[in-house]
């Protein structure tokens, strides 16, 4: 159950930094991240 919303909460967070990064590069870099942590 915390698990879950920790997760929720990471993966709404980093869809907003996607959102804010025009930078490609930082934008993979993130996504790097979200396949690392899922």
């Amino acid at each position: 159950m915390v698990l879950g919303l920790v997760g929720l909460f990471v993966h709404s967070h980093n869809i907003w930094l996607l959102n804010e990064a025009k930078d490609k590069d930082l934008s993979a870099k993130i996504s790097d991240q979200l396949i690392f942590l899922f």
